[in-house]
C-alpha cells in the first residue's frame, strides 16, 4: 500500500484553470517560488525528476507538492 496525503486543490494545471482570475500577482509568486524551490530541492539531492508538468504538481491548502516519481533518476 502507498499512503498519500490529500491534496484538495487537485492537480496545479486544475488549480490555475479554476482559480487563476482570482489570484493576486503575490498568489502566483508564491507558487512559482515554492516550485523553484523543489526543483531546487531535488537538484540539491542529485535527483531528475523527468516528468515535471502541471498535471504532477498537487496544490493543498496553496502549498504545491510535486508527484509522480515513476520516470525520476538519481544524477551526478
Amino acid at each position: 500500500w502507498l499512503v498519500m496525503e490529500y491534496a484538495n486543490g487537485g492537480s496545479l494545471r486544475n488549480y490555475l484553470k479554476e482559480n487563476f482570475n482570482k489570484l493576486t500577482w503575490n498568489d502566483k509568486y508564491n507558487i512559482a517560488y515554492q516550485l523553484s524551490c523543489a526543483v531546487s530541492c531535488l537538484y540539491n539531492e542529485g535527483i531528475l525528476h523527468n516528468d515535471l508538468r502541471s498535471c504532477n504538481i498537487l496544490v493543498r491548502d496553496d502549498t504545491i507538492k510535486l508527484a509522480d516519481f515513476g520516470l525520476s533518476k538519481r544524477i551526478g
